[in-house]
């Protein structure tokens, strides 16, 4: 079992979007906690990630607030940001019956916001996406 919800939630979400051939075809098998540092784009990493206690009628759980971020380049060097982020929705929205982090029941997986800037001036994108999932302890 991962160490705490956060960790259980992002090894998850990582597996999934790895998982993902549509994804895959925009960005291969660059999906990173961290990229390393001659990394090509384009590519997805985690962004900030909030946790909050969620106990409820004797149950204990959490809500765990995260962002998936999106490089890329200028549209002649690769598909561009909007068609990644598609993509990640598709995989991660509402997706909370189709794959489960270790050791917990996730109850639901939604969406929230989305928005992209450029960054800096060589016109690459950065795409900062946010879902929420709900959580809860495996009863084992």
């Amino acid at each position: 079992m991962a160490d705490g919800y956060q960790d259980a939630l992002w090894l998850a979400a990582r597996d999934a979007l790895l998982a993902d051939d549509a994804l895959a075809e925009l960005v291969g098998a660059r999906t990173y906690d961290t990229p390393p540092q001659s990394v090509v784009f384009p590519y997805v990493r985690l962004g900030r990630m909030e946790f909050e206690s969620d106990d409820t009628d004797g149950t204990l759980g959490a809500i765990v607030d995260f962002a998936i971020v999106v490089h890329t380049e200028p549209p002649q060097h690769g598909p561009d940001n909007s068609r990644i982020q598609h993509a990640i929705y598709k995989v991660l929205h509402r997706a909370d019956e189709r794959w489960h982090p270790d050791g917990y029941e996730m109850t639901s997986l939604e969406f929230l916001t989305s928005s992209t800037t450029r960054d800096g001036d060589r016109g690459r994108r950065v795409g900062r996406m946010a879902f929420q999932a709900k959580l809860q302890p495996n009863e084992t």
